[in-house]
């Protein structure tokens, strides 16, 4: 027959033996795939702070490659740190979780109450921001861009002698229209450089030192068609001239004021 004293004796040594293979091998011979399973089998135990211990820097990014196995590390984080009454990195675990995985339900048979209800909170807080962000992005993908223009009105003086210069710098000054300055330069300056053309080009029929035409009756009509175009473009380019002159004064104005457009950038609501 077993002795009383022998029986404890038994239950203690079975007992240590049972603790001995829970704790195994020490954390830095054992893989992180390895160091889960050994916090698994702790909290099966009943063991928190050997859970907490086996866990501690596993949960870091780049450690575990499975996300089922980093939800897990997660959840017996936050199951173990609830045990030992710390509550606030019971939450975090549970934000990290959710972060994860959105729908994630934790085993409400072995979650605490107060730890099961923090996190359907969270849960549902989380939910509706993503909603509400959801929301938003349709509500500002249909809308148009605004910008902001600014109107610059600028003013300056226009002196009257402006209007009798000419190849269109009255109109210029009096801001018409790119074309029409255009039409008024370019008539001018054509005019005159024919003026000057047809009238060095006759010079050629003239006896060199004197001013007597030569003798031949073909180079003094030469002669006689180029004066024509001299004297022609010269009266064309009076007209063209006072036809502008008359344009810009009709036009003008002593103070005349540009409009322009500057856009800028929305500004921003003020903080309360």
């Amino acid at each position: 027959m077993i002795k009383p004293l022998s029986l404890f004796v038994l239950f203690w040594m079975v007992l240590f033996s049972v603790s001995g293979l829970a704790q195994g091998e020490p954390l830095t011979d054992l893989s992180d795939k390895q160091r889960l399973q050994r916090a698994k089998n702790q909290f099966e135990y009943g063991d928190c702070p050997a859970v907490l211990k086996s866990l501690a820097g596993l949960t870091e990014p780049g450690r575990l490659d499975a996300v089922a196995d980093i939800l897990e590390a997660h959840r017996l984080s936050a199951l173990c740190a609830f045990d030992q009454g710390n509550e606030e990195r019971a939450e975090q675990e549970l934000s990290r979780i959710l972060f994860l995985k959105p729908d994630y339900e934790m085993d409400p048979f072995i979650t605490p109450p107060p730890l099961m209800e923090a996190f359907q909170k969270r849960q549902k807080e989380m939910q509706q921001q993503s909603e509400e962000l959801q929301r938003a992005r349709e509500q500002t993908s249909g809308k148009e861009k605004i910008i902001v223009v600014e109107k610059v009105i600028t003013q300056r003086r226009v002196p009257f002698t402006t209007n009798f210069v000419p190849f269109g710098y009255g109109q210029h000054q009096n801001g018409d229209s790119a074309m029409k300055v255009a039409a008024f330069a370019i008539t001018e300056v054509g005019l005159l450089v024919t003026n000057v053309a047809s009238y060095w080009s006759k010079q050629n029929y003239l006896v060199a030192g004197t001013n007597a035409l030569v003798s031949s009756e073909a180079d003094q009509q030469q002669y006689e068609l180029l004066q024509n175009f001299q004297i022609g473009s010269a009266v064309l380019f009076l007209g063209v001239y006072l036809t502008g002159v008359v344009d810009s004064i009709w036009n003008w104005k002593l103070i005349h004021s540009e409009e322009s457009e500057k856009p800028q950038a929305p500004k921003k609501p003020k903080k309360n």
